[in-house]
């Protein structure tokens, strides 16, 4: 992938839902990417407050490489944005899979950190290589902690699949609740097994001099492989409720 790995982290918090801690979530993203081979690779972008007028813009400006949303989710309605009041204003799983078909360029992971974003994938997992969903509700904590482990294991050069298993297995490894929440699903002709974020051929970010890099922006197909959240991988999810804030 030419240039730095963009990730355009959109987040909602509506005044009419619970609250949560999205902005804990960048902060846990920015510190676990700054720590990493691969910092000097990587530019997190925050979006807060995104409403759904934000998107066409957001995705034109930013050409983001990862596209995380993190939020409230619905069964029914789909992900939960904004509206101008600080309302939710949900987004139809047939719109934001449309946007994502028509503005696919540079898109390789699109990321729906909220409670039952999985019923929101179904268009998406047809033009995106990667989709990571939740297939039911997940504890607020749970969701920090996934992605943080998910893009630390990305900034240290390993695949998508490797990620997402790594993150789930943050979860076991905390005894957090919720590991068998997340799925990811792979566009059919992706090889999964080879395919990191960072070419191989990158040097890792020099170790002296502190922290740096990491930083922060202010601001397909037949034959998709689903892939529950299990520790290996293997297992294909099947869902169920669970007591969650997201």
């Amino acid at each position: 992938m030419d240039g730095k790995v963009r990730i355009l982290f959109l987040a909602a918090n509506p005044l009419d839902m619970s609250r949560l801690r999205l902005d804990e979530e960048a902060r846990q993203i920015d510190k676990k990417i700054r720590s990493s081979d691969f910092r000097d690779d990587f530019d997190l972008i925050p979006f807060m407050a995104a409403q759904p007028s934000d998107l066409q813009e957001a995705l034109l400006r930013h050409k983001p490489h990862i596209l995380h949303f993190s939020g409230h989710g619905n069964r029914t309605q789909g992900v939960m944005f904004q509206d101008n009041e600080g309302n939710a204003a949900p987004v139809k799983k047939e719109v934001l899979g449309s946007l994502l078909g028509i503005l696919r360029d540079n898109i390789r992971v699109v990321v729906l950190n909220a409670c039952y974003s999985k019923s929101q994938s179904g268009s998406i997992i047809k033009a995106i290589d990667y989709t990571v969903v939740m297939n039911k509700p997940i504890h607020d904590e749970s969701a920090v902690a996934f992605s943080a482990s998910f893009y630390r294991a990305l900034a240290f050069g390993r695949t998508v699949k490797e990620s997402f298993d790594l993150g789930v297995n943050e979860l076991l490894l905390l005894g957090v609740p919720g590991h068998k929440t997340p799925e990811i699903f792979i566009r059919g002709g992706v090889n999964s097994a080879a395919d990191s974020i960072i070419k191989p051929e990158r040097k890792p970010s020099s170790q002296s001099g502190g922290a740096g890099g990491g930083n922060i922006v202010s601001a397909v197909g037949q034959g998709n492989v689903a892939i529950g959240g299990s520790a290996d991988g293997a297992k294909i999810s099947t869902g169920g409720v669970e007591t969650g804030t997201r």
